[in-house]
């Protein structure tokens, strides 16, 4: 869904906002932001799933 696997993400997130991989690390911020847009909006019970 992001373009990573869980661990790149993972690994993204723990040494925010310092990263080693400049291109991953834009790549997993642009797509969050653009899953988020697509999410099913108003529909706020799913969001905990």
């Amino acid at each position: 869904m992001f373009g990573l696997d869980r661990a790149e993400v993972a690994a993204i997130l723990a040494s925010w906002p310092a990263c080693d991989d400049l291109a991953k690390q834009k790549y997993a911020l642009n797509n969050t932001l653009n899953n988020l847009l697509g999410y099913p909006h108003k529909k706020w019970a799913l969001w905990p799933q």
